[in-house]
Formats: structure tokens, sequence, C-alpha cells
């Protein structure tokens, strides 16, 4: 996936980028997703 402007500030306060979120999601996939297979997500 590719993420476009990853430079993009989405909480200023705390200088969060879209990068440093996509980095955090995938960081956190290999424990997250084992528990939310085959569950809706809204």
């Amino acid at each position: 996936m590719v993420i476009t402007h990853p430079e993009k500030v989405l909480f200023p306060d705390d200088g969060i980028t879209k990068g440093d979120l996509a980095a955090y999601y995938e960081m956190i996939a290999p424990v997250m997703l084992p528990h939310i297979v085959r569950r809706p997500i809204t």
C-alpha cells in the first residue's frame, strides 16, 4: 500500500503524521489482527 503525503500532520498538538500513524498500524497489526479476524468493523 502506498501512503500519499506521509508527511501530512494529522494531530498537530502531538506532531503525528500520516506516516507515523501508518507505521503504528503496521507495528500493532500482528497483535491486533488475530483478535479481530472475521468480526465486522465499522
